[in-house]
């Protein structure tokens, strides 16, 4: 479901680069990103991305998701926050991207991810948190998935 999920995101953004003409004053009213990489790289992380959006959505909490290919140094500066989705690399320009908006103010969450990205947000949490949460909703133990929000 995951994968066909990231599928429909891909192709949506196809879509729009394509029909770009027919889409006039369309803009974003959400002020939350989730940057993610554009392809699921396993079946376990797309799993964990999953519970993501679930609990996102569970709270009421709009988001744009952000295929990292199409992040330019313009594109954060619309949202107040980002979260960041367990990438283990970025390259110059989205670097530079991430370094821009964290400069104008925006706040990063970070959720596994890079050393270098884990350093410059405001808050870390551990990989798979957010898997913790929703096996905790569903009745099932968890070791302590507060102690990443200490």
């Amino acid at each position: 479901m995951a994968v066909q999920t990231w599928k429909d995101i891909c192709a949506y953004f196809g879509f729009k680069a394509d029909n770009q003409a027919l889409l006039t004053d369309v803009s974003t009213v959400s002020k939350t990103g989730v940057l993610a990489p554009p392809l699921v790289p396993s079946f376990e992380v797309a799993l964990r991305r999953e519970s993501l959006y679930k609990a996102l959505a569970e709270m009421s909490v709009m988001y744009d998701v952000l295929l990292l290919h199409h992040v330019t140094p313009e594109l954060p500066l619309r949202y107040k926050a980002i979260i960041v989705t367990d990438i283990p690399w970025l390259d110059s320009n989205q670097w530079s991207a991430l370094e821009a908006f964290k400069q104008g103010g925006g706040k990063l969450y970070t959720i596994g991810s890079a050393k270098k990205i884990r350093d410059i947000s405001d808050l870390v949490s551990p990989a798979d948190l957010f898997g913790n949460w929703v096996s905790v909703r569903r009745g099932r133990s968890c070791p302590n998935p507060s102690a990443a929000w200490r």
